[in-house]
């Protein structure tokens, strides 16, 4: 459940969770090494990140009602943004640009699904409601680095569906379309990729998997 955003050479890894205990560390990376920096203000396992680089990395929500934008000068700091309602294991990954982003699905602190999604816009710091997700789902994976109208997500567990489920969705024009569905249901599959092109790595359905997919967008935005 933690988040991350960049490239192969400069990029962050922010806060997650370790059984019932959620952490707030960050890390970055290099190219080949990682360094500790600042620590979030505040706890973030299962919220998502817009903003492709590190100095401009938005996390989003997750297990606390903060959003926190981040500084990469020296040790790195934290800057607390607008709030909104706690939502945990969202569809994790790039949800957005620099300057706007977007939480989607996920669960309720009651541990219900939920399907509406959120979008934030630095430029007003604010909150306003966006197109619900089709379906209610949590924990699983989204890329697209562009702003909140390029997205697409995938994976993640229903009520009805614990280990997962293969379904994408790409949203276009302020609407959800069916994308192809993955090759093989999972959740806790993150997500990562700019405009049109995308990957996801491991994840779990029962048993913890090393599966890979790529995904070549066929919707245009």
């Amino acid at each position: 459940n933690s988040m991350g955003a960049g490239t192969q050479s400069a990029a962050i890894k922010i806060a997650g969770q370790d059984g019932d205990l959620t952490y707030q560390y960050v890390e970055e990376y290099n190219g080949s090494s990682w360094t500790n920096k600042t620590s979030t203000n505040n706890d973030h396992s299962g919220g998502t990140t817009c903003g492709a680089a590190v100095n401009a990395c938005i996390v989003l929500l997750g297990a606390n009602t903060n959003t926190e934008q981040y500084n990469s000068a020296g040790s790195g700091s934290w800057t607390d943004k607008a709030t909104d309602t706690r939502r945990d294991e969202q569809q994790n990954g790039d949800s957005g640009g620099a300057g706007q982003g977007m939480a989607i699905a996920g669960r309720l602190l009651d541990g219900s699904f939920i399907s509406t999604t959120r979008i934030y816009t630095l430029s007003t710091n604010a909150w306003t409601a966006g197109t619900s997700y089709p379906i209610a789902v949590s924990a699983g994976g989204s890329f697209g680095q562009t702003d909140a109208t390029d997205i697409v997500a995938f994976t993640g567990r229903t009520a009805d569906a614990d280990g997962g489920v293969a379904s994408t969705f790409e949203f276009n024009s302020g609407a959800w379309q069916t994308g192809n569905s993955l090759t093989r249901a999972r959740k806790h599959s993150s997500g990562c990729g700019p405009t049109g092109n995308g990957l996801t790595t491991n994840g779990y359905d029962g048993s913890f998997r090393d599966y890979t997919d790529t995904f070549s967008r066929t919707i245009s935005t």
